[in-house]
């Protein structure tokens, strides 16, 4: 058995819960049983649907150590092969413990990391960001200056849990014009981009001529106000919740993105896209893209402000080379 421990709601989003299921997806391909465990329901139905069993551990997702007790007893009785955590809240005695447990049974813990916070205490650690091999000698440093063992590190695009869907999949074909424009604001999207997106388009006659579809997150407590404005525009299609988006990827020519794990499908279905950043976890990200000659990055609406940045987004977008 393995065991993810992750979370995902509406402030966080559902980054965390949606990366950790496509690695589940390959060890349940492989007839290895898998469990969630979450601090509450927010994802239960995508959970179970995926065919993984769920645990919902009513704790709190951004103080686990109090929740510590319950993951020992867990780990005891389900004796997992690999414990993996993906969560920004952890803390040094909370990995400790864990790790103390998942030993003494034989057990693994790995931790999925992007932001390099601390030395982890875990077996292995993987950074699968497109910046993650740049990334070695940092964490050397930071676990030379703990008393922590350094884990085995896996590094870089090689360790991406991509589900199956998005592999090998043929490059686009040339085409000159752009018509369909996908946007993804993430799970939660609490700087409301979307909103600010939406009235752009609504107040710019100009933009008529082009479709947008627009993702809706999970989580994302605008959808009503979203879905009112779209009913107003002929060209605005909204998708809630989608348990793929390969499809719509591959149908849209262009897109605008956060710069989360959503980056990654899209180079996988060689989406030409422009990024924004949310959060600190974005930055390396978004630059690594960018950096790479991948995607064009067009700032951090924390600084800019929904209004400027949609505005920004979707001037770029649509100068995208097809």
């Amino acid at each position: 058995m393995i065991i993810f421990r992750a979370d995902g709601n509406d402030k966080i989003g559902a980054g965390h819960v949606m990366r950790c299921l496509n690695m589940a997806e390959q060890y349940i391909d492989e007839g290895i049983e898998v469990l969630f465990l979450t601090a509450d329901d927010s994802f239960s139905q995508r959970i179970v649907e995926a065919g993984c069993n769920h645990i919902i551990l009513n704790s709190d997702y951004n103080n686990m150590i109090e929740e510590i007790e319950q993951i020992e007893s867990i780990v005891d009785e389900y004796n997992p092969t690999m414990f993996i955590v993906d969560s920004y809240f952890v803390t040094d005695e909370y990995m400790r413990r864990v790790k103390r447990v998942c030993n003494d049974k034989g057990c693994k813990l790995t931790y999925i990391d992007d932001v390099l916070a601390f030395a982890y205490p875990c077996d292995i650690l993987i950074n699968y960001n497109i910046y993650g091999p740049d990334c070695k000698s940092e964490y050397k440093k930071i676990y030379s200056g703990a008393n922590v063992v350094l884990p085995e590190l896996k590094l870089g695009l090689e360790y991406l849990p991509l589900r199956k869907e998005y592999k090998n999949i043929p490059p686009r074909k040339e085409k000159g014009e752009i018509k369909d424009v996908f946007i993804s604001t993430g799970g939660a999207d609490t700087e409301h981009i979307g909103l600010a997106l939406l009235k752009y388009i609504k107040r710019n006659p100009v933009l008529d001529k082009y479709n947008f579809h627009f993702v809706i997150g999970a989580v994302n407590t605008d959808k009503e106000k979203i879905e009112k404005i779209a009913k107003e525009q002929s060209n605005i299609i909204t998708y809630f919740d989608l348990t793929s988006l390969k499809d719509l990827m591959l149908k849209c020519d262009v897109a605008i993105s956060a710069a989360g794990s959503t980056l990654y499908e899209l180079y996988a279905t060689h989406t030409p896209t422009v990024t924004y950043i949310v959060a600190d976890n974005q930055i390396r990200g978004a630059r690594g893209f960018e950096k790479a000659g991948l995607m064009k990055c067009c700032g951090d609406i924390r600084e800019l402000g929904a209004t400027v940045l949609a505005e920004r987004l979707l001037t770029e977008v649509l100068c995208q080379k097809r």
